[in-house]
């Protein structure tokens, strides 16, 4: 017997509630991007997945090939939409506390329509500042998309509650490792910067996208290392990268307010994957 929201249901009536990733966190998911049709980044995707899993040792089903799972994910777009915001979560099954008595996973596709087939740079104004109550430890399951994101989620009440639109994160050594929503690019010194995955970042899509397309296309140095808080001050553009978005120049952080000419510029190329 279960009571939610003071209602007393059977179990058969809770089956929702009774799966690992609500109780645990133990799960991992991507955010995925339709356009036309098409599923961006789609073997960046799979990869990704594929790896997340492992690291959370979760049972790779046999049927679980990318044309499976790509041929899943276009049948859950609502009336064949062209464009939509996707999300595949794959958790654990039932059974067990901290310990589990299962290996075997189940999934869940939910997909959530968009108006744009191809990505607008939005130059609206965007402020951030530093979350500092929680930090992010730089180790190799910070790298991993899971289903628990209470500090991204803190941190976005705390950017609310202070009048920003987003927050960076914080890792151990109090350099700057991500943000609320993605990963974070720098440009100073006529160079692109982005912190390395040993600092604890998300290994997110359009930061790897970037990081092999950017030294063919732009005459910036490319350079992954640590950013500090101080170097904020410095910088010349400051971009937060997710695959929905694609770049969303930031344009103030405290006092310092930045340009967007290198991510006007950068920005064409996500483009070249819808066409």
């Amino acid at each position: 017997m279960r009571s939610i929201n003071g209602q007393l249901l059977s179990s058969s009536e809770t089956d929702t509630w009774n799966n690992r990733a609500f109780l645990y966190g133990d799960g991992v998911f991507e955010t995925i991007r339709v356009s036309k049709g098409k599923i961006l980044f789609w073997e960046a995707h799979y990869f990704r997945l594929m790896s997340a899993m492992r690291i959370i040792r979760l049972h790779i089903p046999l049927q679980f090939t990318p044309e499976y799972i790509e041929q899943e994910i276009l049948k859950t777009l609502e009336n064949n939409q062209a464009n939509a915001r996707v999300r595949l979560t794959v958790f654990r099954g039932n059974g067990g506390y901290y310990s589990p008595t299962s290996q075997e996973v189940e999934w869940v596709i939910e997909s959530v329509p968009l108006f744009d087939s191809h990505y607008q740079l939005d130059q609206t104004a965007y402020t951030v500042d530093v979350y500092k109550d929680q930090l992010v430890m730089a180790q190799p399951l910070s790298n991993v998309k899971t289903t628990g994101k209470v500090m991204q989620v803190m941190a976005a009440i705390f950017a609310q509650e202070n009048h920003w639109d987003s927050c960076l994160l914080l890792n151990q050594h109090k350099n700057v490792c991500e943000a609320v929503q993605g990963n974070v690019f720098m440009v100073m010194d006529n160079q692109i910067i982005t912190p390395p995955l040993t600092e604890g970042c998300l290994k997110g899509i359009i930061r790897g996208y970037l990081l092999e397309k950017l030294p063919k296309s732009t005459p910036f140095a490319v350079v992954e290392r640590p950013i500090s808080v101080y170097e904020l001050q410095e910088a010349d553009e400051l971009w937060i990268t997710n695959v929905i978005q694609g770049i969303r120049p930031v344009t103030q952080f405290r006092k310092k307010k930045y340009a967007s000419t290198v991510a006007e510029q950068v920005f064409q190329l996500l483009n070249l994957e819808i066409e």
